[in-house]
């Protein structure tokens, strides 16, 4: 059985920037891949791509000639559509490392709907995509309409997360039709209530590191320094100079010139590495704010990042070895391609929680891998069409893909699951190294696809459960506008009442102890029925977690059953500014947790503050 027979017609939507066709990993298995091809006589049938529309109100934006159609200029939409579903390919990325791109789920179908463009002098400068409300209705609307099974959006707008935001009332629309969107949590972190893309209905996904990475030697004197670059050869042994720190006095360009010329340069930030490469250093080492550099593709000029420790240890081993006259020399070797011996760190630029103002729901629910990831590109060099690309877009499809296999696997079970029942799979599953890691960044953990196959019990949510929250949640009927519900004889709910799969308590601190009681239902989707036994991971002598009942059993003719967190804060607890531990229910056959986090008011309007 083929790839493309596998997976059954899986329909994945990619709203984005649109599509480039030319590359092997959208042509169905079998076909010629090895050159030769004449692409202008590839048909439908011969790709993945399945449907192909651009949406572009008239007047909106200045296009140039070249983007008024489905072709993707930015190159965006392109990696994404190949990290969801992109056929396994073997290639050499940078023409040197030997790579198998694949998607997440390998030859499903992609149906791309274009809705994010550059005007016209933006497109040789990097710039973001331009989206406008009407065509990102429009392109959900298109995926609605082809029944897809799954939708990606690594977009993200800055306007009211729920009344001026095209991806949340698209996103509902697609729930009422139940289909899951998959959005990407945005690259503002690391700062807290950066998270984007946060209504309930939706799939928020933070980005980690992944399972390889690239790693580059420096050999300073006779010690070895490992960092993170893209380096395609051995640099020559050269003078290494320290960049001159703001207490010496400056130098005139001339002589700063001749000072780094034709060195490697260790710099301290950004900007000297920039002020480096202009005048001639031949390599730049530095340090950058993020604990954990990524690679950044190929540069010209050999250029390392370095932790700050790594850092620190450069200049302390300067300072014992060489005297101010001698002159250390340095060499900067191949990078290398290698396993990562840790993913599970939550990358320093994914959106953080907490979600917005009134919305009490932990965000991102999940991470996945987003960093270095091997993707498709609009290539602008031969040697360049496939390329590593880092973000939380990358980590969307990767899991976007994943949760349309989950749908089909639950499908072939008899099953008809919701867009809740798939991301409780998700979040209950989820894993969590036995290390600190900030729940507002990884949310209920690191995607666990195998375990997601089979999660026992899930907590589900219905069409009404969410209008009874918007009910809730509704601003002078503006929001029923909107989104288009009707709420006669339905009573509001608070989002903490929603049926999620995580908790989040805000704490009044006027009013301590502070008490409340919150409901959950578990619907148990089988094939085992299991008596559950549920326990609290972690405890705190000023915060009471109580569950009732501890057991329950689940029966075909009884599948679905509720039970009661009762909370007591205690005042001891003012010392802390949040209480984080996770509620558990274990069977014989399965594991299924969820992430409660306690929150201070002010904590909570602090962190909200410093975004």
């Amino acid at each position: 059985m083929s790839e493309k027979e596998q997976i059954n017609n899986i329909k994945i939507a990619v709203i984005d920037s649109g599509i480039n066709l030319k590359f092997s990993v959208f042509l169905i298995k079998g076909k010629d891949t090895e050159g030769g091809i004449d692409w202008n006589t590839i048909s439908q049938q011969d790709t993945i791509i399945k449907d192909a529309r651009h949406f572009c109100k008239l007047g909106h934006h200045n296009h140039d000639k070249r983007d008024t159609s489905v072709f993707d200029v930015m190159g965006h939409g392109t990696k994404c559509a190949s990290v969801a579903a992109g056929i396994s390919t073997k290639t050499k990325v940078f023409n040197t490392y030997p790579v198998t791109v694949t998607g997440s789920a390998p030859g499903a179908d992609i149906n791309v709907y274009k809705a994010s463009w550059l005007h016209a002098e933006e497109m040789a400068d990097g710039s973001d995509g331009h989206t406008e409300f009407e065509d990102l209705i429009d392109a959900f609307k298109a995926a609605i309409a082809k029944e897809v099974d799954v939708i990606s959006i690594s977009l993200s707008l800055d306007e009211s997360y729920l009344l001026e935001n095209a991806i949340a009332v698209g996103s509902y629309m697609a729930m009422k039709s139940n289909i899951l969107t998959v959005a990407a949590a945005g690259n503002t972190g690391p700062m807290h209530s950066t998270v984007l893309n946060t209504p309930p209905w939706i799939l928020t996904i933070g980005a980690s590191e992944s399972d390889k990475k690239f790693t580059t030697s420096v050999l300073i004197g006779r010690r070895l320094f490992k960092g993170s670059c893209i380096n395609l050869k051995d640099t020559d042994l050269l003078p290494l100079v320290v960049f001159p720190s703001e207490e010496r006095a400056p130098l005139e360009s001339n002589r700063l010139k001749k000072f780094l010329e034709q060195r490697i340069v260790l710099c301290d930030n950004e900007d000297q590495k920039k002020m480096a490469v202009k005048l001639g250093a031949a390599g730049v080492l530095y340090r950058d704010e993020d604990y954990s550099p990524f690679s950044r593709g190929n540069r010209a000029l050999p250029s390392v990042w370095f932790t700050h420790e790594v850092v620190q240890e450069i200049r302390d081993y300067l300072s014992q070895n060489f005297a101010k006259k001698a002159k250390p020399m340095a060499k900067i070797y191949k990078s290398k391609l290698v396993e990562n011996s840790d993913p599970y760190k939550v990358a320093k630029f994914s959106g953080r929680g907490p979600g917005p103002s009134g919305l009490k729901i932990l965000k991102p629910d999940v991470c996945a891998p987003g960093v270095e990831i091997f993707a498709a590109k609009t290539p602008s060099r031969k040697f360049d069409q496939y390329s590593i690309s880092t973000g939380t877009s990358f980590a969307c499809p990767y899991v976007a893909g994943k949760v349309a296999l989950i749908k089909r696997e639950f499908e072939k079970k008899g099953l008809k699951p919701s867009p809740a029942c798939i991301r409780s799979a998700f979040m209950t599953t989820a894993f969590n190294p036995q290390r600190e890691i900030s729940i507002f960044g990884k949310g209920a953990g690191f995607v666990d696809f195998v375990k997601a196959l089979d999660p026992g019990l899930v907590y589900d949510c219905s069409f009404t459960d969410y209008v009874r929250l918007l009910c809730g949640l509704e601003v002078e009927g503006r929001l029923k506008e909107k989104y288009e519900y009707d709420a006669d004889g339905l009573n509001p709910i608070a989002s903490e009442e929603l049926n999620y799969p995580s908790i989040m308590v805000v704490v009044s601190t006027d009013c301590l102890p502070y008490k409340q009681s919150i409901t959950r239902e578990l619907t148990c989707i089988g094939p085992t029925f299991d008596s559950y036994t549920a326990k609290v991971e972690d405890k705190s002598i000023d915060v009471d977690i109580k569950i009732e009942p501890t057991q329950l059993k689940f029966t075909r003719e009884n599948p679905v059953q509720k039970f009661l967190v009762n909370f007591i804060v205690e005042i001891g607890w003012l010392r802390h500014d949040e209480f984080v531990t996770h509620l558990v229910w274990e069977s014989n056959h399965h594991t299924v947790t969820i992430p409660v986090v306690i929150i201070s008011e002010v904590s909570l309007s602090s962190l909200e503050a410093k975004r």
